[in-house]
C-alpha cells in the first residue's frame, strides 16, 4: 500500500488518485514531473535541430570536386584563411568559391564579435559573461563549417550563410 502525499491517506497500489482529498497519487506527479522535463528537452533538440538544419547545395557539386577539395576548403573555416580555397582549389570550383564564402561571413562575425565583446568588456560582469558567449558564438561557427565539409557537405552556417559575398 501507498501513502498519500497530501493528506497522507492510505491509497491502494492500483489507484492513482486519492480517495479521501482527491489529489494525484505522488508517484504520478513524479510520472509528470518526467513527463515536463522530457517535453522540455524534446523541444529544446527540436529547436536546435531547426538551426542547424540549414540548406545544403551538397548535391549541386561533383563527387569529384568535393573529393578534390574537401581538406582546402575546411581551411577556409580558419577566419583569416577564407581565401585559401580560391586560389589553392580547382580552378573556377562553385565548391571552392562557396566555402571561401562561408568562411569569409565566419571572419566577419568574428569581427563583429569582438567589437561587441571589447565595447562591452568595459561593463565588469556583463563583458565578461558577453565575451565568453561571443567566443562560443564563433566557435559554433567554427566547428559547424569544419565539419561539414570534411563530410563532404556543404551547408550553410546558421543565420548568416545565405550572405553572397564572394
Amino acid at each position: 500500500m501507498a501513502f498519500c502525499k497530501q493528506c497522507g491517506k492510505e491509497i491502494p497500489d492500483n489507484s492513482t488518485i486519492c480517495e479521501e482529498c482527491n489529489k494525484a497519487n505522488g508517484q504520478n506527479n513524479q510520472n509528470s514531473n518526467d513527463t515536463f522535463v522530457n517535453d522540455a528537452v524534446n523541444s529544446t533538440v527540436k529547436a536546435v535541430n531547426g538551426i542547424l538544419d540549414t540548406k545544403d547545395t551538397t548535391k549541386s557539386y561533383s563527387a569529384e570536386e568535393i573529393e578534390k577539395n574537401k581538406i582546402i576548403c575546411a581551411l577556409a573555416y580558419i577566419p583569416i584563411l577564407f581565401w585559401l580555397p580560391l586560389v589553392a582549389g580547382t580552378k573556377d570550383s562553385k565548391y571552392c568559391k562557396f566555402h571561401a564564402n562561408q568562411g569569409l561571413l565566419l571572419l566577419i562575425v568574428g569581427v563583429v564579435l569582438a567589437v561587441i565583446g571589447i565595447v562591452l568588456g568595459l561593463i565588469p560582469i556583463v563583458g565578461i559573461i558577453i565575451g565568453i558567449l561571443t567566443s562560443l558564438i564563433e566557435l559554433g561557427y567554427f566547428l559547424f563549417g569544419l565539419i561539414n565539409t570534411i563530410m563532404g557537405k556543404s551547408k550553410e552556417l546558421p543565420f548568416i550563410g545565405g550572405i553572397k559575398i564572394i
